[in-house]
Parts: structure tokens; C-alpha cells; sequence
């Protein structure tokens, strides 16, 4: 997440659009990671295509949303 901070924080922007952009590629990059683990793994355990919402779901909504609010708010922007 420091990465991605990192390179949002360079950005000549608000710091509302920089969180706001931080939290959207927090939430591709973690449904990607679901999207792709459901491909690896998934696709022979749980081969139901509905199971892919839950692989990119969960991840999106308690990494990308909850971890980037939570680390925005112990963020220092001073």
C-alpha cells in the first residue's frame, strides 16, 4: 500500500482525489488478485462462475476498502 501511496502522494492533486484514487486502485488491484486466484484454484474446486464474485468480492470490499481507509487514517499528511 505504500507503493501505491507513494506514487498517488507525487500527483500535483487534492489530498480528497488522492485518497479517492488511492482506495479505487486499492479495489482493482485486490479484485484482480481474487479474480486471479479464482483462475488458478477455483476454477477446478469451485467451478461455478458465481464463486468468482465472492474470489474479486471480498477481497475488494475488506482489502481494497477497509485497508485503504484504515491506512489513510493513520496516514500523516502533514
Amino acid at each position: 500500500m505504500r507503493k501505491v501511496w507513494m506514487s498517488i502522494d507525487k500527483l500535483d492533486w487534492k489530498v480528497r482525489n488522492k485518497n479517492t484514487l488511492f482506495i479505487w486502485i486499492l479495489i482493482l488491484i485486490s479484485s484482480v488478485c481474487g479474480g486471479l486466484t479464482w483462475a488458478a484454484l477455483g476454477r477446478f474446486v469451485l467451478p461455478e462462475t458465481i464463486w468468482i464474485l465472492c474470489f474479486m468480492g471480498y477481497p475488494a470490499v475488506f482489502v481494497g476498502v477497509f485497508g485503504g481507509v484504515l491506512y489513510l487514517w493513520r496516514h500523516d499528511f502533514s
